[in-house]
């Protein structure tokens, strides 16, 4: 990363923005350039996600199967005029984000499969109200058969965290004032993680 200040090798953040990201992008290395987004869970070591038993992705992933992972986590976008100036150069996006790569394998088995599945459900559907993804339910025989389930050990990553912590300090509080003035959700969202940088 080319500014250090902006980096961090917390592993503790890294699980956190898996969990909160809804989404990723996952970049995959074809003869063209393929990027999509996908849901997916972090469960132990592995980043785990599902598709298809068909298609590009599945192709590209059978036969390349390195792949990088970018994940953000959006906070507010600072105008330039926060800054007390008419130029635009100041206007710049807050957030935290995640990059990974590493190798995909293809879980075959069925077993392991359910479980990983069950993961993505578990965060994307916290408040439950389906049955248990599992071999043994019939109901589930059909789209299992279907469903390639993935499974992404990362050799690498990184995390950088754009949250104005390059600033002074009378910026940054200037910063905070404006923030509070202006009152939108993801301002109320970017000063809990003001707080938790001071």
């Amino acid at each position: 990363m080319r500014r250090d200040e902006f980096a961090s090798y917390d592993p503790n953040l890294l699980q956190e923005i898996l969990q909160r990201c809804d989404y990723g992008t996952l970049a995959l290395f074809d003869s063209k350039p393929y990027a999509l987004p996908i849901n997916f869970a972090s469960h132990g070591e592995k980043i785990v996600f599902h598709g298809a038993k068909a298609g590009r992705k599945f192709e590209i992933l059978s036969q390349r199967p390195l792949v990088a992972l970018s994940v953000v986590l959006p906070y507010a976008f600072i105008p330039s005029h926060f800054s007390g100036t008419s130029l635009a150069c100041p206007a710049t996006q807050f957030f935290i984000s995640a990059h990974l790569s590493g190798e995909v394998e293809l879980v075959r088995d069925s077993d392991l499969a359910c479980v990983f599945l069950e993961s993505l459900m578990q965060k994307m559907q916290k408040e439950g109200g389906y049955e248990p993804i599992t071999p043994q339910n019939t109901r589930y025989t059909h789209m299992l058969e279907k469903t390639a389930t993935f499974a992404l050990t990362p050799k690498e990553w990184s995390i950088k965290v754009k949250l104005g912590q390059n600033r002074p300090l009378e910026a940054r509080e200037k910063l905070i004032a404006m923030l509070l003035e202006r009152g939108e959700p993801l301002d109320i969202f970017t000063l809990e993680a003001l707080k938790s940088l001071a």
